[in-house]
């Protein structure tokens, strides 16, 4: 099993979308998005070079939010995005996030509907920018494609790189910033030794997948992107002890 079946996902998050944001933010201590902006500004906004510049990043033009539930990843980015769409798998979880007025577009539907170049460029493929708030007039790519806390239903991200790669800005102008909860914690706390002989990810009890960072830094050299940063983080609780995740930025060389 490489990917949890959307039907699951579906009938889950039809269940728990009205109190989605309670549980997770109140009883589950959830901070992901949270986490992820901050891991963001720290290391893009204000100090990561772009068109071998020394300019930061303030804001931009277009991104995208995968997975993006009942909009909390939204209302942590929406502040640095010109125009932002969002997609999720749930009907249900897509009416609670039209309510956070975070969105400029939302749709129903798998990860890789929103990657795809024909729908990107359907969404809005040609944003006029306010004069001074980028150097690029028009955007054909996504420059920012964020998803927090969805990778855990999926195992193998091959397909879902493949089509980041196809719609992400390219020479360091595109950004994707993302999280994965760690497939085991070593005592010393840091990340994986990268042991080529560990599975890169496996299918927990709790139907959730945990990834290794040296699968993610594998999988980013496969696709041609370059690793701006990665840290360990504690994503959220679960029966009272810590969810430890890594919070990954990679660009497109």
């Amino acid at each position: 099993v490489d990917r949890c079946p959307p039907e699951y996902i579906v009938s889950l998050y039809s269940i728990f979308a009205p109190k989605f944001d309670d549980l997770l933010v109140e009883k589950l201590n959830y901070q992901t998005p949270t986490l992820l902006r901050q891991f963001l500004d720290q290391e893009v906004m204000q100090k990561h070079k772009f068109n071998n510049t020394n300019e930061t990043k303030s804001s931009f033009c277009r991104g995208a939010d995968l997975g993006c539930g009942t909009g909390l990843s939204g209302m942590a980015f929406r502040d640095c995005v010109h125009h932002l769409s969002g997609i999720d798998l749930s009907p249900d979880m897509v009416e609670r996030a039209k309510l956070t007025n975070c969105y400029d577009c939302l749709m129903v539907g798998e990860l890789e509907d929103l990657l795809l170049p024909s729908s990107g460029n359907n969404i809005s493929s040609n944003i006029t920018l306010e004069a001074g708030q980028d150097q690029h007039k028009e955007c054909l790519f996504f420059d920012l494609i964020v998803s927090c806390d969805v990778f855990v239903y999926i195992g193998d991200l091959s397909s879902t790189f493949q089509a980041v790669k196809r719609v992400l800005a390219p020479e360091g102008r595109g950004i994707f910033a993302f999280s994965t909860e760690r497939l085991e914690v070593e005592s010393s706390g840091n990340i994986d030794d990268g042991t080529k002989s560990q599975p890169p990810f496996q299918l927990h009890a709790c139907a959730r997948f945990a990834h290794r960072e040296s699968y993610i830094r594998d999988l980013a050299q496969s696709y041609g992107f370059v690793v701006c940063a990665m840290k360990n983080a504690v994503l959220r609780k679960n029966k009272g002890q810590n969810v430890h995740g890594t919070l990954t930025i990679l660009a497109l060389t």
